[in-house]
């Protein structure tokens, strides 16, 4: 595989534009080396998952207002 293949691929792994400016501009060397990480932990073959399962609501942060009240014992 070429280094173009693998930028190509890499490219392709994530959406974003500016992951993509990233690849264009990396070194042969970091496109090799990237790609072969990539490949390791299986990042090419991975399904994309959802940003949230259907159902579950959105989280809330919790302030101390909504934690109940101690007594002193």
């Amino acid at each position: 595989m070429t280094t173009e293949q693998m930028r190509s691929r890499l490219e392709k792994a994530y959406p974003g534009p500016r992951w993509r400016l990233r690849v264009m501009e990396m070194p042969e060397s970091q496109v090799i080396a990237v790609y072969k990480s990539m490949l390791e932990t299986d990042r090419f073959t991975k399904k994309k998952r959802l940003k949230r399962e259907p159902g579950i609501a959105k989280a809330v942060q919790l302030t101390i207002f909504d934690l109940p009240e101690m007594k002193s014992i």
